[in-house]
């Protein structure tokens, strides 16, 4: 099933692929003028495209700023408003950074979604569940006052030593925040399991103390962010507001005491004492007494949402924004930080080409078109915003389609409520608003002009997840609830039906559709795959040998054999039987989102856990260690030119294979 992500660089490091992997640097200096001011690439034929405004976390060395984002890590030159890019082509392990911390050593350590990274000023180390890590998935980093450094993972706490590393806790995963208190114990958050303390002797197998909802109280086991100031209180940043324990005492603090929002996720404190939070909303400041509102737009920024803060020693707070760069306050100015780099967004949900070879992404909230040089970013399609759309195809003449999502609703739920409630329905109820509140539907692109098409009550089948022109021009849209058929004047729709002996589509959420070398139409969805011949339906599940029945893709590679991707691995169908691909074949992961056949015959396929190539025998599996720009791709392409495209959750990486 495709999910469309909802959401938004680490230095020049030097490493390998699943194991440490160093690289000598005679210094920081040398590291930044290479290649002319460009970090080395590190992984040949790999160039990754993201922007540096979707910040996640940031830290502060000699001056210059380390900023960790969803598109690589930034070292920002506070001076003279200049930032530098380290990317997974540089040796990053993964584009999606989530940590960053300088240590007392003046090393430098980066976490991201596929590993850890070191660096000494000297020596680039990258660990992964390779080599020490509980789980390559590290969410945060903290040194303990012997100079230990502590890694949260998905698989769990580990301690490193500087030699050895050794698991703290298999059961605390996912700590996406931990910090010290005064007397050396250590606070960890966990998003869905409120706050634990351990003491300053921790040690592997060491309960701690925990507080929750439950237990203490908490508004929420939902704590993304702890904080603990010079008096001793603990302040956590939560869903459903600010929190601050003396002891058993607790007080929570809302948006009704003068916070911007409730849904609170980041809390430092400042020099003087004060409290900052960062929430989806804007900024609290809390003096003790009462509570202070920036609002980040207000000052320059794009959005109010704020991810991180850094409180410096000289006063200045940093906050870094969810996807709207950095905010500086010094307590009198603002200044916003922004890159200029593309795609607008870093997650990139579809991607297409359309005939002149320039590229189309869904790069939420925005649709971009990318021709090689430059960029074109469009917040709205033929009069719907561009957030909305959830699938992109090119016909053959060029024409370029998008597919909307759009809630449904009946004329009947829509009016009755208006009238239960009191309110004036003036033009809303009249049979044409009604068709534009319950249309899903696709918007087309050619020649400059967007054309807007509205499925009407009886073709309706949600959002559009997939969209497909057979040889006689025909187009065919699938959805949520079914199948639609346009031949340019004409809408014919098919829908599911559960029943086991059911004839005709017998699958539903689809986000698959392809032609086979016979004419007949195939459509992958929920529960399977069906064939259509347009006269018969055949059904294909998990029974018949799909390696599992959400099938997200389906391509044809050599005439008469079908491939499938699905949540269990790709399936190979030669119409007589069925073989499957999984990770025990070389897939990086067994969920599989997407299938490309290049112009060499050869097979790509995209996954939760990276890319890879099978050459008719073997699989070669790309992920950010090999220079992908994150492990979870949504889409392959090819171009004129026979470079690989890929759409993934950290940017738009392109590979030129070796030849």
């Amino acid at each position: 099933m495709k999910t469309k992500p909802a959401f938004r660089i680490l230095l020049a490091l030097a490493l390998l692929a699943s194991a440490a992997m160093a690289c000598d640097l005679s210094d920081l200096t040398d590291l930044l003028n290479m290649q002319g001011g460009e970090p080395e690439v590190i992984h040949e034929g790999w160039t990754s495209f993201a922007n540096g405004n979707e910040v996640r976390a940031l830290a502060l060395q000699d001056g210059a700023l380390w900023a960790a984002t969803t598109g690589g890590l930034f070292r920002w030159e506070i001076a003279d408003n200049t930032y530098i890019r380290f990317a997974s082509e540089h040796g990053l392990a993964s584009n999606n950074a989530r940590a960053v911390l300088v240590d007392s050593a003046g090393i430098l350590w980066v976490g991201t979604e596929s590993g850890l990274n070191r660096f000494d000023g000297e020596t680039w180390t990258t660990y992964t569940d390779a080599n020490g890590l509980l789980d390559s998935e590290v969410f945060a980093v903290l040194e303990e006052p012997s100079g230990n450094i502590l890694v949260g993972t998905y698989g769990g706490l580990n301690r490193f030593d500087g030699t050895n590393w050794t698991p703290l806790s298999a059961d605390l995963k996912s700590a996406t925040a931990m910090t010290l208190d005064a007397s050396g114990n250590i606070w960890v958050a966990r998003p869905c399991d409120g706050v634990v303390r351990f003491d300053s002797a921790w040690e592997p197998g060491t309960e701690g103390n925990w507080y929750t909802e439950k237990k203490n109280d908490l508004p929420t086991d939902c704590v993304y962010d702890v904080y603990v100031d010079a008096a001793g209180t603990v302040w956590l940043a939560t869903g459903k507001g600010v929190v601050s324990m003396m002891g058993t005492y607790l007080t929570t603090y809302t948006k009704s005491d003068g916070l911007p929002h409730d849904n609170a996720k980041t809390i430092t404190g400042d020099e003087s004492g004060a409290i900052w939070v960062g929430t989806q909303a804007g900024i609290g400041k809390f003096d003790g007494t009462i509570w202070q509102t920036f609002f980040p737009e207000q000052q320059g920024a794009d959005d109010n949402n704020v991810a991180s803060i850094l409180a410096d020693p000289s006063g200045t707070l940093w906050f870094g924004m969810q996807s709207a760069g950095i905010l500086r306050f010094d307590g009198l100015e603002w200044t916003v930080y922004l890159t200029e780099d593309n795609p607008p967004a870093n997650a990139i949900a579809n991607i297409a080409m359309d005939k002149s070879g320039a590229l189309w992404l869904d790069a939420y909230p925005m649709v971009s078109r990318f021709d090689g040089t430059d960029w074109l970013s469009y917040e709205s399609i033929g009069g719907y915003p561009a957030s909305d759309v959830t699938s992109i195809y090119v016909d053959s003449s060029g024409k370029v389609w998008l597919g909307r999502q759009s809630p449904r609703y009946t004329r009947t739920i829509v009016c009755l409520l208006l009238v239960l409630l009191k309110i004036d329905t003036g033009t809303l109820c009249r049979e044409e608003t009604i068709a534009l509140i319950e249309a899903g539907g696709v918007v087309s692109f050619e020649g400059g002009a967007w054309t807007s098409y509205n499925f009407s009550d009886d073709n309706y089948i949600g959002h559009v997840d997939a969209i497909f022109q057979d040889s006689d021009g025909v187009m065919w849209f699938g959805g949520s609830s079914g199948v639609v058929r346009f031949d340019g004047s004409n809408w014919t729709r098919y829908t599911s039906s559960s029943k086991a002996n059911a004839e005709g589509l017998t699958t539903s959420g689809i986000d698959a559709i392809h032609q086979d070398s016979s004419g007949a139409l195939w459509f992958g969805g929920n529960s399977g795959a069906n064939r259509f011949d347009g006269v018969t339906w055949e059904k294909f599940t998990e029974t018949s040998g799909l390696a599992e029945k959400h099938v997200n893709a389906i391509v044809e590679n050599p005439p008469g054999t079908l491939w499938f991707a699905t949540e269990g691995g790709v399936s190979r169908f030669d119409g007589y039987g069925w073989t499957t691909y999984t990770t025990q074949h070389g897939l990086p992961d067994d969920y599989v989102r997407a299938l490309l056949v290049d112009s060499g015959g050869n097979l790509w396929a995209g996954t939760k856990g990276g890319a890879a190539f099978f050459d008719g025998e073997t699989w070669t599996a790309y992920t950010p260690l090999d220079g992908l720009a994150a492990k979870n791709v949504y889409g392959i392409v090819e171009d004129l030119s026979g470079a690989l495209w890929f759409a993934t959750s950290g940017g738009l990486s392109r590979f030129i294979p070796p030849r």
